[in-house]
Formats: C-alpha cells, structure tokens, sequence
C-alpha cells in the first residue's frame, strides 16, 4: 500500500492535465484511507525459535550414528581434524560455537533436509542462521582444505596409490599378472544444474539495472537446456578423487576443461624418470595421449573385449557424481 501511495504521488507530481491530476487526487484518497483502516497486528502468535546450543556430548551414541552417520568418538575427531575455530562470526556479526557449525553443516549433508526443518527439529534457531552456519561450514573446509583435491597428485603417488589403483583396476577387468595394467586413474566431468545467473538487479537500490542477458548466457548449456556449472575430476579405484578442477561454466566442454586443467602434463610431470607410467583413463570424448587415454577405435576382437570390461570399471565414477 506504501508503495501504490509513493506511485500515485509520483504521478501527480508529474502531470500537467488539471482532469487527471483530479482523478490521481480522489485515488490518492481512496488509497490513503485504505491504509489507514489496515490493522497492525502486534503479536501473530508465532512461536520464538529456541536456541538448542547444541554440541557433540548433547547427542547419543544412536543419535550420531542416525544423524551424522559417524560414531561419536569419530565425530570428536573429525571436529578436530577438520580445524573449526571456537566461535564462528557470520556476515550479519551473529556468532555461534565452532563445534554446531560443523554439525549443522555436518547433518544437512547427511539429511539432505530443508533448513526450516532442520533448524526446528534438530538445532534451534531460525532458517537463516542455519544457512549462514552451512555457507561457514562450506568456505572453511574449501579454503583450508582445498590444495588436498587440487595440488596433491604428488601425495598419491609418493605413497604407492598410483600403483596400488592400477592392480585394483586391471584385477577387476580381469588382466592376467604379466600384463601389468597401467590405468590407475577415470576422468570426468560432473555437471551441476544452478538457478539462472544473473536473474536479479545487478546493483542496490530502487529501480537498479537488471544484468546483461549475457551473463546468464555465459552458464547455459543448450545440450542439457540449463544453466550450471562443471568440474573436472580424477579418481581412482578407491573411490576417491585425487584431483579436481573447477568450476566453469556448463558452457565448456570436457576437452576444455582436460586442457585447463592441464593433467596429461602434470601426471608426465609427477612420473618423470620412473619405469611405469601411470595414465588417466575417460570415456569416448577424451583423446589418447601420453598419460590420459580412452576407448580402442579398432574393432578387433580383443580390444573390443577390453573395451567392454573397461566400460564396466569406468562407471565407478559416475556412482561418485550420484552420489555427490
């Protein structure tokens, strides 16, 4: 109503015809009176958001292995290890302790619940302290940990990983022992949807400027019809990524990102002067070069039976983006 009586004044203030500026006048009137007649309303009876406080001791054994799917000794531990302060500061100059920080980050991973949910269910307070606590949770572990994922191929290697993935590798596809298998590692690339970017005012304020359409076209992939953004991934046998690259846009394809991120030259790199040579092995798009490598394009009998075992070990990698 506030906003129809500023609109109104507005224009009265702007016209020069003596009949419309009447008839803005009786509107103006009209809707003063309609806002004066509305009732504030001093209690909507809303119940206040507790706040739980709630630590690591303050849930059973049961409940951290339901809640967060570690035992609660693993959960002491993992707090420790993963290095929360005491007290975490959020962009609003709340705080809240280090230790729900890294639980309610901890259960929205697990529970995949909404923030409304879990804030009245579980911890307390309302949603948006919940969504602060998870973006701290987020940034803390990518900006303390994140050289573990980005620049630590050499800590994989150094420690028989490289080695041990092969033979994991070539004993599920059925390699005989004389034929060392030298594919230790899949590549891929993980594509995740995102809201349109770019779909609100480029700058504060009323009446703001709207962002260039082609920003929201910088992130749109028209083979998958949304915008989003891609990573690059390496992992072995184990299940675990050892190298990731990314984000960009959905835009790229993964030949862009395989020379962005310039792996083929890291992992020749890494092995320089050693006799086995350990490759990154991807799908149909990627080409064969000297340590990533792809598909035989021949149809011999024995190389199409390699490919087919190979097609079977490769997709372990999309179990680790289903799951993600």
């Amino acid at each position: 109503m506030k906003k129809i009586i500023q609109a109104v004044m507005c224009k009265i203030y702007k016209t020069e015809d003596p009949l419309e500026r009447e008839d803005l006048n009786h509107m103006l009137d009209a809707v003063v009176m309609k806002y004066l007649s509305i009732k504030v309303v001093e209690d909507d009876g809303m119940e206040q958001c507790g706040r739980y406080n709630r630590t690591i001791e303050s849930f059973s054994p049961s409940d951290c292995k339901i809640f967060f799917e570690f035992k609660k000794k693993d959960l002491f531990r993992l707090f420790h290890l993963l290095q929360f302060p005491d007290t975490c500061r959020f962009d609003n100059r709340s705080s809240m302790s280090g230790e729900e920080v890294f639980l309610r980050g901890l259960y929205e991973l697990v529970s995949g619940e909404t923030k409304h949910n879990i804030s009245r269910n579980v911890f307390g307070r309302d949603w948006s302290a919940q969504s602060r606590a998870f973006t701290y949770f987020v940034t803390h572990i990518y900006e303390t940990f994140k050289h573990l994922l980005t620049d630590n191929l050499h800590w994989w290697y150094r420690n028989g990983f490289f080695e041990s993935s092969a033979d994991a590798i070539g004993k599920k596809m059925g390699i005989d022992a004389e034929d060392k298998n030298m594919i230790a590692h899949f590549i891929d690339c993980n594509c995740l949807e995102t809201c349109r970017v770019g779909g609100g005012p480029a700058e504060d304020g009323c009446n703001s400027a709207r962002w260039d359409p082609l920003v929201q076209r910088a992130y749109y992939n028209g083979w998958k019809h949304h915008n989003g953004l891609k990573h690059q991934t390496v992992d072995n046998a184990y299940g675990f990524t050892v190298d990731l690259y990314g984000p960009t846009s959905l835009r790229r394809n993964d030949l862009t990102l395989l020379r962005l991120s310039n792996i083929n030259d890291r992992m020749a790199e890494l092995q320089e002067g050693s006799e086995d040579q350990f490759m990154v092995f991807g799908d149909s798009a990627y080409k064969r070069r000297s340590h990533t490598t792809s598909y035989y394009a021949e149809l011999e009998e024995r190389l199409a039976r390699w490919n087919r075992r190979m097609k079977r070990v490769r997709i372990s990698i999309e179990w680790n983006y289903g799951t993600t």
